[in-house]
């Protein structure tokens, strides 16, 4: 994903009479300038937008220099489909369809296909915010994964408030159903059970809580529906939150008086 900008520094260039090695070097620093100032207002967007999704957002966002008058940024799905998803917007989709190709998945014996999938949450007193965490665990709930000593929580032993299995609202779109709704099978914390990081020597660290779903060629059909991804558009946001005019006349000036 990008998005052209063309700047003819010609009449500039006429101006002042400038050789052909100025004319390197004034594209040089104008270019420089405009990275720069592009940049910092495409991370200011990322960092007021996006969280969990940030740090995987970032690692799809390249700059590459294919000669010396033109620089390319943008979005990559090479190094993150989901920073693409982002940017330009993901209609719903099965999440099955990726499953099913996983390097992880387990072939069953006659046919078909299961994985088992992760979820990792960050306890109460986490500083920060990482992709590794699908959310933080509530206290209620942190303080009985504590008491269970290892053990996955089973349904009974969570809060009431905590028991309730939820649901996925029918997706539309266009007033057509795409997709029904869904009532989910598990409550969210059922299963939780704190998994013991493995410290040097083989001993058991402080270690982390997490909850397991699994997946299969049998799973309903709407059990792992994602609702898509609207678009951000921080591409095109910096764009218009970068002031080129003033780079430009700021590259000139600083240009001229140290000629």
């Amino acid at each position: 994903m990008m998005l052209p900008v063309y700047i003819d520094p010609s009449d500039f260039v006429a101006a002042n009479a400038l050789t052909e090695r100025e004319v390197v070097v004034f594209t040089t620093l104008l270019l420089s300038r405009l990275e720069k100032e592009f940049r910092f207002q495409w991370e200011q967007e990322i960092e007021r937008n996006l969280h969990r999704t940030r740090d995987e957002y970032m690692r799809g966002m390249f700059t590459e220099r294919p000669d010396e008058k033109t620089i390319v940024m943008g979005v990559t799905s090479q190094e993150s489909k989901l920073a693409v998803a982002l940017e330009l917007g993901k209609e719903p989709f099965d999440e099955k369809q990726g499953f099913m190709y996983s390097s992880k998945r387990h072939l069953k014996r006659g046919g078909g296909w299961y994985l088992t999938i992760p979820f990792r949450y960050a306890i109460p007193t986490s500083v920060g915010e990482s992709s590794a965490f699908t959310s933080v665990l509530p206290m209620v709930v942190y303080r009985m994964a504590l008491r269970a000593q290892d053990r996955p929580l089973t349904l009974r032993q969570l809060p009431p408030e905590h028991r309730w299995k939820g649901f996925r609202r029918e997706i539309r779109r266009e007033g057509r159903v795409l997709y029904p709704e869904y009532h989910h099978r598990s409550a969210r914390y059922e299963g939780l059970i704190r998994v013991p990081d493995m410290a040097e020597g083989g001993s058991r660290g402080r270690g982390h809580y997490m909850t397991f779903r699994r997946v299969s060629d049998l799973s309903d059909a709407n059990s792992w529906i994602h609702p898509g991804f609207v678009p951000r558009n921080f591409l095109r946001t910096a764009l218009q939150k970068t002031d080129i005019p003033s780079v430009i006349r700021l590259a000139k000036i600083d240009f001229i008086q140290n000629r």
